[in-house]
């Protein structure tokens, strides 16, 4: 199941790994600036792998499984949010996560869904798109706000294929910033692309009660599941 939330990471950050499962395994974190090959290395079954860096580049980041079965893992929800916040801090807002990805399942052993490879390289279509790893617990349980607070939620998208088109029905993005950097502002936006592996921060507040759609605005995606409903009170 993907990790998400807010992270207030020290600059240096120090990763360490420990090969619990049962295949390989290795670490691709976006925020990092670091040769792979030194870093990024894949270790087996009950190896142990520490390593360090430096989160300078303020923004959103996607971190995920970086073995060369990347897109079976990647598939199999082996993913998280790095969120790095610039020196100066951000203003106050009501602060969320949402991290999109999509699944392309098989049968399994024992009737467990497993990522299905061969409908997945190619791109040629998912069974499900999901914020935050879940197709329907933003329906079940309204994400809650507050009517005339702003609200800042990071979009990342873990993909491994599926492009965002991310929009807020009801709503105009005061600002959005490409890959939550401010030093990449917009203004103004109805919707914003987000592709696999890219992040943007989006900026706005609600001035009225009322229930508010968050959506992939490609919608044969919302309707497999890239949904999630803000509540404003």
């Amino acid at each position: 199941m993907p990790k998400t939330g807010l992270a207030r990471p020290p600059p240096t950050q120090q990763t360490a790994r420990k090969g619990r499962l049962n295949f390989l395994y290795a670490i691709d974190i976006h925020a990092a600036r670091t040769p792979p090959d030194v870093d990024f290395v894949t270790i087996n079954p009950g190896e142990q792998f520490t390593w360090n860096f430096r989160a300078e580049r303020p923004g959103a980041y996607l971190y995920h499984c970086g073995t060369p079965e990347t897109l079976m893992h990647i598939g199999a929800g082996m993913y998280g949010a790095f969120i790095v916040d610039p020196k100066e801090g951000w203003s106050p807002a009501q602060e969320l996560i949402l991290v999109q990805s999509d699944f392309t399942l098989a049968e399994g052993a024992n009737s467990v869904k497993v990522p299905d490879m061969n409908r997945m390289i190619g791109a040629r279509d998912v069974d499900y798109v999901v914020f935050n790893g879940h197709a329907t617990q933003y329906v079940d349980e309204p994400i809650q706000v507050k009517v005339g607070e702003p609200i800042r939620i990071f979009v990342v998208n873990a993909g491994p294929n599926v492009w965002s088109s991310f929009h807020v029905v009801g709503a105009i993005f005061d600002r959005v910033l490409v890959n939550a950097s401010l030093k990449n502002q917009l203004f103004d936006l109805q919707s914003v692309s987000i592709g696999p592996g890219e992040s943007t921060c989006v900026e706005f507040t609600l001035d009225e009660p009322g229930v508010y759609t968050a959506v992939n605005h490609a919608f044969g995606h919302a309707a497999q599941g890239a949904i999630a409903l803000i509540e404003a009170t």
